[in-house]
């Protein structure tokens, strides 16, 4: 299941020199089957109910715990530790047999006190401690947003503790809000706890952190990812450039990487100094061994590893060239040395500090517009340009609490991303003009794409992701920046290359806000609203995206041809049907759908529904075994469904749909709004 990749930045040692070289170990893991049964979780929900929180933030945090509550199943645990000065056992660890009950007990928390973080904290991790079954997945989510003020305030002791029971299975994950929680301490115990950090700006941004964290949980494939390195005398780890928890010498390393999601890349960046002995000359000589081992879930389940060595050939002094350098390592280390600074910048901004943290961040800036291919790397550029804005709302702005928080989520996220750098090719450019009155146009600019990218030897799943881009952009200017306007226009290019699909769509319709669109939909407890799907997608499904609205709108897509491996589904034609079953011990009605589900089939769908509406039924299963393929507005369908059905007490939950189908629901972030299961009888359990 997994794969071990080594690279250096240097191809040979130079004999008699030191020479630093830097190791990129990349572990790949594959896309988990849509048939893949998850492990029980064990979920501790430890909750600051300290005066700070009263109002507001606490009746959101209630709601999203509700919520998040909801998306696990009879067979996953659930306890609930509320903390202000003292600590109270709301929920004891316990199945989820009876969520109604356990949802009221949520909504009766009240705000008062002090903040007790550690009492809380420590609470939780003991009461899943005394639960801990091997093969089950264990997870504290710990949520404040105030400092540590009582109990155990110390960073290093409570790092420590994250870190013991990190090694026992159950990991951390830590919440901020507002402006007055201490975001180091958050990040230092998620870093050690295994977990992520998330700062929640808004107090509505909560809900997103919650679905975050659960399609993490949900989709893991392996757990206890661990890489060891040791080193060959005279060679000597000196520096780990990543920002994770890793113990190392001068003679090997361990990094504890922790749970791994179906489709992750796991890395870790280091530097070695070698001094080749004049002995060597001619050699291939071994520098590291390199060892990762996990618990896989998937395939042959239980221990796996894979191994790697690092060698290196030595060349006389006259042969060497240090022009010989691999671009896609020198742009990692950068990558790495980025994530550091913007810790040391937020550190600064908390100092005072205002010109060098300026300085600091523009240094990084020039360094990076620097690096050995940039016209394949097209992440350096982009990450350039997140710095520069910085620089500027560090001079211009006269408090940075919020900046500082962002600067540690950045650096925090920076960490478990991958690289994707490519190599450039010529290019070639189609384009179109588009009316709403000539629809055909668009299938034939598809058909054209299509052609272009598999004659550079594009694989499927990306020559699907481009296209359902394309179409995505093609309908939203003709649906909303052509509307009520027949005789207006869209115009579109493709710009292909061996390495990436550039995608420009324009028309002079009035605009909008992008960025302010984006976040709301993606702020959206249950889904995102027609244009907001659309826009999702295309912002999940590309590398990069940009709108600009000057006289109209333009937008532009760039899809990577190596980037995230993300499936989307190939278009069938074929007949719409639907079926209804009653299961009559529950009152459930079981929907079977059959065909292409899209707008010319969002009309039946609709009528059947309002139908069992008018009849009181409000417990609906959906069976999507047979749907070959679904488009971001026939996914909007079954939004209003849920909306609809939970409002009268009932639920809706999707089954077994086809990989393809799956991922145009995760790829909208529909994952942690619906409950998907592969048996209608899995799929009674939430009811």
């Amino acid at each position: 299941m997994m794969r071990l990749n080594v690279l250096t930045d240097y191809p040979q040692l130079c004999a008699g020199s030191p020479t630093d070289v830097n190791v990129l170990a990349r572990m790949e893991f594959p896309s988990a089957p849509g048939s893949t049964s998850r492990p029980p979780i064990h979920l501790a929900l430890v909750i600051d109910r300290s005066s700070s929180m009263e109002g507001e933030q606490l009746t959101l945090t209630k709601k999203a715990a509700v919520y998040f509550m909801n998306w696990l199943t009879r067979r996953d645990y659930l306890s609930v530790v509320t903390y202000n000065e003292s600590v109270d056992l709301l929920v004891p660890h316990t199945p989820l047999t009876e969520k109604r009950a356990t949802a009221g007990r949520i909504e009766s928390i009240q705000a008062d006190g002090t903040t007790n973080l550690s009492g809380g904290w420590l609470r939780a991790l003991s009461d899943l401690e005394a639960q801990v079954k091997p093969g089950h997945l264990y997870r504290v989510l710990l949520m404040t947003d105030g400092l540590a003020n009582a109990g155990l305030t110390d960073p290093d002791r409570l790092r420590d503790i994250a870190a013991a029971y990190r090694k026992k299975d159950i990991a951390t994950t830590t919440l901020g809000f507002g402006l007055d929680f201490d975001e180091k301490l958050l990040k230092a115990l998620a870093d050690a706890g295994g977990g992520r950090y998330h700062y929640v700006k808004e107090p509505e941004q909560l809900a997103s952190a919650f679905q975050e964290e659960f399609g993490e949980l949900a989709a893991i494939v392996a757990q206890n990812l661990e890489l060891r390195a040791v080193t060959e005398a005279p060679t000597k780890v000196v520096q780990v450039l990543s920002d994770l928890p890793v113990e190392h010498s001068e003679h090997s390393l361990l990094a504890r990487l922790g749970d791994v999601r179906a489709g992750d890349v796991r890395q870790l960046l280091f530097r070695m100094r070698v001094t080749a002995p004049e002995a060597a000359l001619g050699a291939n000589v071994l520098l590291s061994q390199l060892t990762a081992r996990c618990d896989a879930l998937l395939g042959t389940i239980g221990l796996e590893t894979q191994s790697a060595a690092v060698r290196l050939p030595v060349v006389d002094p006259q042969e060497h060239t240090s022009a010989m350098v691999d671009g896609t390592v020198r742009r990692e280390v950068w990558l790495a040395e980025v994530a550091r600074q913007k810790l040391a910048v937020a550190q600064y901004l908390e100092e005072g500090d205002v010109a060098t943290a300026s300085r600091e961040l523009r240094e990084r800036v020039q360094s990076g517009r620097k690096l050995p291919g940039l016209a394949k790397a097209p992440y350096i550029l982009e990450e350039c340009e997140r710095l520069e804005r910085w620089i500027d709302r560090i001079e211009q702005d006269t408090e940075h609490d919020a900046l500082r928080k962002e600067l540690v989520l950045s650096s925090a996220r920076q960490t478990k991303q991958r690289g994707a750098y490519r190599q450039t090719a010529g290019m070639r450019r189609m384009r179109a003009v588009l009316s709403p009155k000539r629809k055909e146009e668009v299938l034939d600019l598809v058909e054209g794409l299509d052609k272009e990218l598999r004659s550079r030897s594009y694989d499927d799943e990306r020559v699907e992701r481009c296209k359902l881009v394309l179409r995505e952009l093609v309908d939203n200017a003709l649906e909303h920046g052509c509307v009520d306007r027949p005789d207006a226009v869209a115009r579109a290019e493709c710009h292909v290359t061996d390495n990436y699909a550039r995608i420009l769509v324009s028309d002079d319709g009035p605009g909008f806000d992008y960025e302010a669109k984006l976040k709301e939909e993606q702020q959206t407890a249950l889904g995102p609203s027609r244009r907001g799907r659309g826009l999702l997608l295309i912002n999940r499904l590309s590398n990069r995206v940009d709108y600009q609205f000057r006289s109209g709108t333009q937008a532009e897509a760039v899809v990577e041809r190596h980037g995230l491996e993300v499936r989307t589904q190939r278009v069938r034609p074929g007949v719409f049907e639907l079926q209804t079953e009653m299961q009559k011990d529950r009152g459930v009605v079981v929907l079977k759908l059959a065909g292409k589900l899209d707008a010319g089939s969002l009309n039946e769908i609709e009528e059947v529904l309002s139908d069992l509406y008018d009849k009181g039924f409000f417990k609906l299963i959906v069976d999507l075994s047979k749907v070959p393929y679904i488009s971001s507005s026939g996914a909007g369908v079954f939004i209003s469904a849920l909306s609809q059905v939970r409002e009268n007490g009932g639920n809706l939950v999707l089954v077994a749909p086809a990989v393809n189908v799956r991922e145009v629901f995760e790829l909208l972030g529909l994952t942690q709004v619906f409950q998907i299961c592969q048996t209608s009888a899995e799929a009674t359990e939430f009811f």
